[in-house]
């Protein structure tokens, strides 16, 4: 699963040529390895109210109709979606296999039992503001005993690192999780 940022806020057609989606076209054609899902929301956030209810609800039924491995459920998700990423990540922890939060600031207080179970790979352009944020966030986990791989994209600026954070490499590692 995918989760945009505010700049994709109620813009369904924007979201399969953005992210993720545009990055494993790119690299994959149309035969992907994986099936890949973004949910547009109407609102500028993923983890107001019943949204991260509704996202788990969304991937629930997914994984039902598709005949989907339950273990093997990754989260990723750009700026606000990122946000979303690690808010999911810390509540629901156990239910992922891999995340990817990509450019992001986040401060809320972690559920280190949920944080801990899940492989996870937080990027972050060089340029942005979020370098020390995400690098404090990902800290944080790793010494709680997490495994959080923190990596600065190098000469990224926070709209380059939506496209630039979905290399081949990265693919790998989460089909590898």
């Amino acid at each position: 699963m995918f989760l945009h940022g505010d700049g994709e806020v109620n813009n369904v057609s924007i979201l399969e040529n953005f992210g993720l989606i545009a990055r494993a076209r790119e690299i994959y054609g149309d035969k992907f390895p994986f099936i890949a899902i973004s949910p547009c929301t109407r609102e500028y956030s993923w983890i107001n109210d019943r949204i991260p209810e509704t996202l788990k609800g969304l991937i629930d039924t997914i994984v039902i109709e598709c005949d989907i491995d339950p273990g093997r459920i990754i989260i990723t998700g750009h700026s606000r979606g990122a946000i979303g990423t690690w808010h999911m990540v810390n509540l629901y922890g156990d239910y992922f296999s891999a995340a990817v939060p990509v450019s992001c600031g986040y401060a809320a207080k972690l559920n280190n039992d949920t944080m801990s179970y899940v492989p996870i790979r937080a990027m972050v352009g060089s340029l942005e503001g979020y370098v020390r944020e995400m690098q404090s966030l990902s800290d944080r986990i790793n010494q709680s005993g997490g495994n959080v791989e923190f990596i600065i994209i190098e000469d990224c600026s926070h709209g380059e690192s939506s496209i630039k954070a979905f290399t081949i490499d990265t693919f790998t590692w989460m089909l590898e999780q």
